[in-house]
């Protein structure tokens, strides 16, 4: 039996509220889909709930999407009902050579909590690809955490379900904790879940050292605002390619 997520109890309101890949595709759109023939096969690492999935398959795209929370893909299979779902961890997960790309969206690598571990993802990313293949994932970054996870509380409230949220940040061993209080109101009365996520502020060396260390070529990092003109501050966005 799998382990349950820690975005099981948010898979509602990360449905409903905070899934938006539309505002993330400009790399997409210029990094990845020029390097894929029609039809090409993409997996979507740590995907959520399938909203990025189906504008892949939308377009034509072959599409396998991996998340380790069952409730997070009980959403992705309504929204994307073309594509395949696993459910699945990106630190041991096995595809070998089936895919011309792989995506990672929306800072989901920051969950990741050790370069180790991130290694593993990289390794398993880079057996999946075939030849030529290429990466493409973004991660926040320290400037991101100081300004979105200190001290900023976030809400929003609806008729039947309302959402609080609290992160913190330790700039000392770059860890943030982004806790979640949610309320529903069900047969007449506020039920209350709480949910915490954990993170990782990798640097840009250590990142690129490990799709090095993992075989990776053609190495990138892109900041959004600067490299890219994209509203996005505090985030980074990594390429690399599998020769």
């Amino acid at each position: 039996m799998a382990t349950p997520s820690s975005y099981d109890p948010l898979a509602f309101i990360y449905n409903t509220h905070w899934a938006q890949p539309e505002r993330l595709m400009l790399p997409v759109d210029r990094f990845v889909l020029p390097e894929l023939s029609p039809g090409a096969p993409i997996l979507d690492l740590c995907c959520g709930t399938g909203q990025t999935a189906a504008m892949f398959t939308a377009h034509g795209y072959e599409v396998i999407g991996i998340d380790g929370s069952e409730s997070m893909l009980a959403y992705a299979k309504e929204n994307a009902p073309d594509a395949q779902f696993v459910l699945g961890d990106a630190r041991s997960f096995s595809m070998p050579g089936r895919f011309q790309a792989v995506v990672s969206q929306y800072d989901s690598l920051n969950h990741v909590l050790s370069v180790e571990e991130l290694t593993a993802v990289f390794r398993n990313v880079f057996e999946a690809l075939r030849g030529g293949g290429v990466f493409l994932f973004d991660l926040n970054t320290e400037e991101g955490y100081l300004q979105r996870w200190r001290t900023t509380s976030i809400g929003h409230v609806e008729d039947d379900h309302a959402y609080i949220t609290h992160p913190t940040y330790d700039r000392e061993t770059r860890t943030g904790e982004y806790n979640v209080a949610m309320f529903f109101l069900r047969d007449g009365v506020w039920e209350r879940t709480d949910a915490s996520l954990s993170a990782r502020c990798h640097t840009p060396e250590e990142v690129l050292g490990a799709l090095e260390e993992t075989g990776f070529e053609d190495r990138r990092v892109y900041e959004a605002e600067s490299d890219l003109n994209m509203e996005a501050p505090g985030r980074n966005f990594y390429f690399a390619r599998k020769t």
